[in-house]
């Protein structure tokens, strides 16, 4: 009675020899479509779609001759806002910290000469068109954001938080970005290897409101423009 009873017996599974020929044929035809379509670079496999894109862009971009350099700008944040460093004139620019305004497509600051516009509140001085040799006041005929006002090139905003100003249009040489504390100059770029000097590299004319008059909250905010 307490005889053990036999094992059933297993299925033993098939030897290689006895699998149908037409079963390794689809065997073999799948593995060749894989290696097919496998991308060459096996980091690819596992991103998704848009990524896998990107980094193919990104490694063009590195390789090719014909890149474009960039430039990075450094936004910064205090009281509420954002604003970037311009770097204003030649030879010596001069810093003017401007709001990042998303209402406007307009840079407008106080020059030198504007009528209690924020100073002591601006984080720098008027701007001195004075002490650059690359500023220049737009022509009536020059006119782009202003109107004629029969000598200068006019121009006024008025903001939703009853911030107002007055200005004439002008242009300089800027650059945006680089040291938060020095000016990029052309020694200053001979002489240091830092990265941040290359800024100069991508400077260009600004057209900007270049105010006298300035009231409501902006003449009382840390930033020197808009």
């Amino acid at each position: 009675e307490n005889a053990h009873k036999p094992f059933p017996a297993r299925n033993h599974p098939q030897s290689l020899s006895s699998v149908s020929p037409m079963i390794s044929l689809k065997m073999i035809v799948i593995s060749v479509l894989i290696l097919l379509v496998t991308p060459l670079h096996s980091n690819e496999i596992r991103t998704s779609p848009h990524l896998w894109q990107k980094q193919r862009r990104h490694r063009a971009l590195a390789t090719s001759k014909h890149s474009q350099p960039h430039s990075i700008a450094p936004i910064w944040g205090a009281y509420d806002t954002h604003f970037v460093d311009l770097w204003i004139g030649h030879p010596e620019p001069q810093r003017v910290t401007t709001v990042i305004d998303t209402t406007s497509q307009i840079t407008a600051f106080p020059c030198i000469g504007c009528s209690n516009c924020g100073i002591g509140n601006h984080m720098d001085y008027y701007f001195n068109y004075g002490h650059t040799s690359t500023f220049a006041a737009k022509s009536c005929e020059e006119c782009w954001m202003g109107e004629c006002d029969g000598l200068k090139c006019h121009m006024n905003h008025t903001y939703r938080k009853e911030s107002h100003w007055d200005a004439f249009e002008a242009s300089d040489r800027c650059y945006a970005g680089g040291f938060h504390f020095l000016a990029v100059t052309e020694e200053a770029q001979e002489a240091m290897t830092d990265d941040a000097t290359k800024v100069r590299d991508y400077a260009f004319d600004l057209s900007f409101a270049c105010q006298n008059t300035l009231t409501g909250p902006l003449a009382e905010s840390l930033q020197d423009g808009v």
